[in-house]
């Protein structure tokens, strides 16, 4: 739920169905975001293969996939982006995915310099 709150705003009515098969507990959930866009969700537990979060944002001009694997793993995401605009796909790199190194490393940068840390706002 908090990653379709941060990519879609706020949640205001959803409608879940659950099916209960093979020792796995599935939710679908239809969801309607505060904005008038729609959206699905899925959880499934437990889950037969690879842990991940993902998402699939269709837009009028282009479209973003990703796969947000958990942090534990050290697995960069997968993310790519379609732009209606150029018709081209684009994936940024990935080659460092130790989350938590990253981190430590970035913690001197705004203690020294009286900047703000990487990715804040």
């Amino acid at each position: 739920m908090d990653t379709a709150r941060f990519l879609g705003g706020e949640i205001a009515a959803v409608r879940a169905r659950l099916r209960e098969d093979f020792g796995a507990h599935c939710w679908f959930v239809e969801t309607e975001f505060a904005n008038g866009a729609l959206g699905h969700l899925d959880l499934i537990i437990p889950i037969r293969g690879d842990m991940e979060e993902g998402f699939q944002i269709f837009g009028e001009h282009g479209s973003v996939q990703g796969k947000v694997f958990l942090p534990w793993f050290h697995k960069a995401s997968q993310v790519e982006c379609f732009s209606n605009k150029d018709r081209c796909y684009r994936r940024p790199l990935g080659e460092d995915a130790y989350t938590y190194k990253l981190q430590i490393e970035g913690l001197p940068t705004p203690s020294f310099t009286a900047s703000p840390s990487m990715g804040q706002h």
